[in-house]
């Protein structure tokens, strides 16, 4: 006989004995509900079972729907808001660059022309910074966000209002006056506005990272929740499949060993 039989049949051998174990151990179980157990019939056993697997299937589910659910919120926090925020703020501090580049440009232009088209695009830019700072207020409506954003709006109008006068300046011809004061009083005004659009777009941008980690941290908990809970349903769903399969074998075990009593003519073998 070679070794793999041999083992074959030593492991068959060890199953026979846990078997004949757990059937003795439910045999001398004599609680309430191991009785009840017991004395149903083998469909509802079977149903039982069926039930236990289905709950765990169900319970499994709703808890990945609710992980989804919390990544969902979360993604829509930052689609909704933070990313919104963060290019708003991009564009002021870049409209910002662009209202100082056309000044220099207003002030270097040589025709009434260019002049003229430099004019309006200044009042675009006021027109249109204006028009970001307030959308910006419907995304960020309290906190810190808030507090960037109004340091921001106050250096745009200091600078807005110290430099006004360099179109007219500029229109008038004086040129070099203008250039001065763009150069001076402008260029300061400009540096305290450029630090303050530079935090308002960091600290949107590092709102919006911290979201997206929160993102991937409630990704990363619901999904080792899911396998943890998963786990322990198979677990617990085998101890009640092991349980069932054993309440149903032991009536058989009964059955088996009075069928055998009458067999060797035993007539007094007992049956429940």
């Amino acid at each position: 006989m070679s070794k793999v039989r041999m083992t074959e049949m030593k492991v068959k051998e060890i199953d026979g004995k846990v078997r004949e174990a757990a059937l003795e151990k439910v045999g001398e179980l004599d609680s309430g509900a191991v009785r009840k157990l017991k004395n149903l019939p083998v469909r509802r056993k079977l149903t039982i079972l069926s039930r236990a697997f289905i709950l765990g299937m169900v319970l499994i589910a709703a808890f990945g729907a609710v992980g989804l659910w919390m990544v969902s919120e979360q993604a829509h926090v930052v689609a909704q808001n933070w990313m919104p925020a963060v290019m708003l703020a991009q564009n002021m501090d870049k409209m910002a660059s662009d209202y100082q580049r056309m000044q220099y440009a207003h002030v270097a232009a040589s025709s009434e022309t260019e002049c003229a088209a430099y004019e309006g695009k200044l009042n675009d830019l006021v027109a249109e910074m204006e028009a970001d700072m307030a959308l910006y207020e419907q995304f960020i409506r309290k906190g810190e966000g808030r507090q960037y954003l109004t340091a921001a709006k106050q250096a745009w109008e200091t600078y807005v209002q110290d430099t006004a006068a360099v179109v007219e300046l500029s229109v008038a011809g004086n040129k070099a006056e203008a250039q001065a004061m763009l150069e001076k009083q402008g260029q300061a005004d400009y540096t305290a506005l450029g630090g303050h659009m530079d935090a308002l777009v960091q600290y949107n941008v590092d709102a919006s990272q911290e979201s997206a980690d929160k993102i991937f941290s409630t990704y990363i908990f619901s999904m080792i929740f899911m396998i943890a809970f998963a786990v322990a349903a198979v677990i617990i769903g085998g101890m009640i499949s092991t349980g069932i399969r054993t309440l149903i074998l032991w009536p058989l075990k009964s059955i088996r060993e009075a069928l055998k009593d009458l067999q060797g003519g035993n007539l007094d073998a007992h049956l429940t």
